[in-house]
């Protein structure tokens, strides 16, 4: 739903919130009633200590950003504060208080978390105590039901930023306290399963990262193989590709770091490249594409394989190349570039650009030039299956992790406003 642009004192986000929709008029909440944040907690903020005050800083007191502030529960901070700054007026607030964060264009604004700790928070953020008569985490899973419909009460002007009197006006439907016990039971059965896959991902993530560095570098050989690898030139295993768009492909690419090489429709919501494109290269699917032009520290080293598409345009400012040996295994040097194993060669021969303040170049010539081990391609046929075993058992991973999110995510919107009630005599 979209926020009014004038709201009433109190607003109602139960069912009115982005998700399934419910009309609580038809629903029988027997016990339940309608409060607002202010009327069942005391919302607070917090500063940032004088910087200029060493005596403020790096002593043994969490001090939380809104950064920070991305659900589960906070049990520390990046930086610390000291017992004077608190004496100096600096705010603690107690373990179980609920985070929001108040600034932020990007996803950050709405945000809640746990504090897990005693702690201290910025100013771009507040703190949510409950009192006695509810359950914080069921106000915690209210909250983040109701994640975008918060987001859309921030002030206008220059930034959209929440406030605590927008916190404390917002209005939620409110159980009885053993129904708030239970249904807080029910969706952190839900986090902790959320949470283990988390940790299940993160665990193979690493398994296949120290793996293909070993397989990738000849460190670790499979068996049934052995004998010394060939190192090759870059332009020795690949060609450059510099076909330029005649075709008329309207397919202008990105490089991700995450998802490749994607549409910049879908990457950025819109188009970014240039409205004449026959200028562009164009590359096929199995082709491959780095920017030699790129920001430091933004997708350092970033070559990608066009997966996703039959065709599309890139900009000049890429290098493009595809294979140039029969005999070699594209799905090998696919996890070398995703291993990011090139990226040592490609930082020896960058250079400042002269006329690009702030981006760094790198010469085609050199790149070509690059090192590449070039292993028997039985073996990186072998090298690449075991690695492609290990991505498709982390895909698998993170589509169950998405699927129980979005179950998750239904059950809140079912009992947060009474369309499904609990049994609470166990509770």
């Amino acid at each position: 739903m979209t926020p009014p642009e004038s709201r009433p004192a109190h607003v109602y986000v139960g069912a009115e919130a982005d998700g399934p929709s419910t009309d609580t008029s038809k629903i029988s909440l027997s016990g339940w009633r309608r409060v607002t944040i202010g009327e069942i907690a005391v919302v607070g903020s917090g500063s940032t200590p004088d910087r200029t005050k060493d005596e403020f800083w790096n002593g043994d007191i969490p001090w939380i950003t809104t950064g920070e502030i991305n659900y589960g529960v906070v049990e520390d901070s990046e930086e610390k504060v000291t017992h004077k700054a608190i004496e100096y007026g600096l705010r603690l607030f107690p373990a179980g208080s609920i985070l929001m964060a108040m600034y932020g264009q990007g996803a950050t604004r709405g945000r809640i978390a746990e504090l897990g700790i005693q702690a201290a928070i910025n100013q771009n953020s507040c703190a949510i105590i409950c009192n006695s008569e509810v359950v914080s985490k069921y106000i915690y899973y209210f909250l983040e039901n109701n994640y975008n419909f918060i987001r859309g009460l921030s002030n206008g002007g220059g930034q959209h930023n929440l406030n605590n009197g927008i916190v404390r006006e917002l209005e939620i439907l409110l159980p009885p306290l053993p129904e708030q016990r239970k249904i807080a039971a029910i969706l952190s059965t839900w986090d902790d399963s959320l949470s283990t896959l988390t940790r299940l991902i993160a665990a193979k993530r690493q398994q296949k990262r120290a793996l293909a560095e070993q397989l990738l570098t000849g460190q670790r050989r499979l068996n049934g193989f052995e004998g010394e690898w060939e190192t090759l030139r870059f332009g020795d295993v690949f060609i450059r590709i510099t076909r330029r768009n005649i075709e008329g492909n309207e397919h202008a690419l990105t490089i991700s770091g995450t998802h490749g090489l994607i549409d910049q429709r879908e990457f950025f919501n819109k188009r970014v490249a240039a409205s004449d494109l026959s200028g562009y290269y164009l590359i096929r699917r199995g082709e491959f594409a780095y920017n030699k032009s790129y920001s430091a520290g933004y997708d350092f080293g970033a070559i990608k394989r066009l997966n996703l598409y039959s065709s599309g345009v890139v900009s000049t400012l890429y290098i493009c190349f595809a294979l140039n040996r029969a005999d070699a295994d594209s799905n090998f040097y696919e996890q070398f570039f995703e291993a990011n194993l090139l990226n040592e060669g490609i930082s020896g021969i960058a250079q400042e650009g002269a006329r690009n303040h702030g981006l760094l170049n790198v010469s085609v010539k050199d790149f070509f030039e690059l090192d590449l081990p070039f292993p028997p391609p039985p073996e990186q046929r072998a090298i690449a299956a075991v690695l492609s075993t290990l991505d498709d058992e982390i895909s698998a991973l993170d589509r169950l992790q998405a699927s129980v999110q979005e179950q998750k995510r239904g059950l809140m919107d079912a009992l947060l406003t009474g369309r499904v009630r609990v049994n609470v005599e166990d509770a």
